[in-house]
């Protein structure tokens, strides 16, 4: 924990929420211990043969096409997405801008890589905010093809994702995302995509190209090149 607590002091963190163990960092709820393996839990689809087919997420980033897509994800949070598009053979840059959720998700990544977990090879993920990292893009590197953005629900949630849920929302205030909407609208080549909860308006009241809709999510797509 030495090395996470620096960091986290480095980056104005004095009470920390995230704790360690031999396991790798946690964080508590209701005095148990809490932490991410998606890499480990989303195996499964890889040894089924994961294709964009298995998952609304990777139809919605792939498209109609079969090319690998180059994915520069705004909204990291705990990772669940970001691990089940570096799963599905999507090129992924993750951003996080929060200290602590950062340090829990590296921590998942340091996991992955020790254990070889297929996917993880896929995923590079940065610290910082998703609006200065496309506003500073080089001008030299080609753009990423999609856009994805996960904004904070505001609703509740069940089981696990409950757990996860409250533990960002303790930290990350629920903030506009007109703004950041904005700006990946211009940057992405392709397309940006937007999750959001089935009966939710659409992100800026701006209508999409198309949805793909699930049981209780949906993924609002919008074409832009």
């Amino acid at each position: 924990m030495k090395f996470w607590s620096q960091w986290l002091l480095r980056h104005n963190v004095v009470h920390s929420q995230v704790c360690q163990d031999d396991d790798g960092l946690y964080w508590l709820l209701n005095n148990k211990k809490k932490r991410i393996d998606w890499f480990e839990k989303h195996q499964l689809y890889h040894r089924s043969g994961m294709s964009k087919k298995h998952h609304k997420l990777l139809q919605a980033v792939y498209g109609r096409t079969d090319s690998t897509p180059f994915i520069l994800d705004a909204c990291a949070g705990l990772g669940n997405d970001m691990f089940i598009m570096g799963l599905g053979g999507c090129e992924v840059i993750a951003c996080e801008k929060n200290p602590q959720v950062f340090a829990v998700l590296s921590d998942m990544m340091a996991r992955a890589q020790k254990k070889k977990w297929f996917g993880q090879e896929n995923i590079n993920l940065i610290f910082g905010s998703a609006e200065n990292i496309m506003r500073t893009w080089p001008g030299y590197r080609a753009r990423p093809d999609v856009v994805y953005l996960d904004p904070m629900f505001e609703k509740d949630f069940k089981g696990e994702v409950k757990a996860n849920s409250a533990f960002l929302k303790s930290l990350v205030d629920i903030e506009t995302s007109k703004d950041l909407f904005e700006i990946a609208l211009n940057f992405a080549n392709s397309k940006v995509v937007v999750k959001r909860p089935n009966q939710a308006d659409h992100l800026s009241d701006a209508k999409p190209t198309y949805i793909i809709e699930g049981k209780t999510t949906r993924y609002d797509v919008y074409q832009v090149g």
